[in-house]
Formats: structure tokens, C-alpha cells, sequence
């Protein structure tokens, strides 16, 4: 045992007796006229900055995800062109008969033909600017929700 840990323990027990002593003679009185009011002010400030910084947030989330949207359309609207994934499809509207026929040998060609990977791309961009629009139009409305409820509360 350390030799001041006892002097340390003495110490805490007066601290607390102490404490009970002072917790004992307080009595509560009574809160300020208006401190409601205060309060749900301050809570309605606090709400509001935080919709607004979340706002701010997804607004450039949402733009940036729509550059990225875009760039990756870009991406793969040239990598089909180069593919030849284009004239498979084009191949389908012409002449539906021999594609009918030869279904199979049709389907795996075109499958080769897609840029897998620009595809997928495109597909996350879409996913990330439609899940930040819709961070933001909910925290728009959160915003207006802040402005407007508290208003004649007190």
C-alpha cells in the first residue's frame, strides 16, 4: 500500500462529509421568471445552427456527388461508344430474328462488351447524389421546422 493512501482516504471521507453538510443546509428557491422562455430559446438557436451546418453539409455533398455523377456519365457514355456495346444493341433493333435465334451467344457478347467498371461507377454516383438530396430536402425541412415551431411557445 502506498503511504499516503490512507492520509488520502481521511481526506475524501472529510470531503464528503463536507459535502453532506453543505447539500444539507441547501433549499431551492425559486427559478427566475422567464428561464422557460430562455431555455427554449436557446434550444431553438442550437436545433437551427445544426440544421444549418447540416444543410451546408449536404448541399456540397450534393454537388460535388453531382460532378461526380456527372463525370462518370461522361466516363461511360465514351467507354460504350468504344466498346462496340452500342452496335450490339443496335443490332437488336434491326434485326430482332437473328438476335431471337441466337439469344445466348447475343447476350454474352454484349456482356463482354460493357464497361463493367465505368458502369458501376455511374451506379455509386447516382446512389451517393440521390442519398445526399435527400439528407438535404430533410434537413431543409428540418430547418424550417426549427424556425417555425418554437414561435409563441412563451
Amino acid at each position: 500500500m502506498h503511504p499516503h493512501a490512507l492520509r488520502i482516504r481521511i481526506l475524501s471521507i472529510e470531503h464528503m462529509d463536507h459535502n453532506r453538510k453543505t447539500s444539507a443546509d441547501f433549499t431551492p428557491g425559486e427559478p427566475p421568471s422567464g428561464l422557460a422562455g430562455i431555455v427554449v430559446e436557446r434550444i431553438r438557436r442550437e436545433e437551427e445552427h445544426r440544421a444549418r451546418r447540416r444543410v451546408a453539409m449536404f448541399s456540397l455533398g450534393t454537388a460535388l456527388a453531382g460532378a461526380g455523377f456527372l463525370f462518370a456519365f461522361r466516363a461511360t457514355t465514351t467507354e460504350l461508344a468504344q466498346s462496340g456495346a452500342g452496335e450490339y444493341l443496335s443490332l437488336f433493333v434491326s434485326d430482332a430474328g437473328v438476335m431471337v435465334v441466337s439469344w445466348q451467344s447475343f447476350l454474352f457478347a454484349l456482356l463482354e462488351s460493357i464497361p463493367v467498371v465505368s458502369v458501376i461507377m455511374l451506379l455509386a454516383a447516382a446512389f451517393v447524389f440521390i442519398a445526399c438530396a435527400q439528407w438535404l430536402a430533410r434537413n431543409m425541412k428540418t430547418l424550417q421546422f426549427t424556425k417555425h415551431h418554437y414561435d409563441g411557445v412563451f
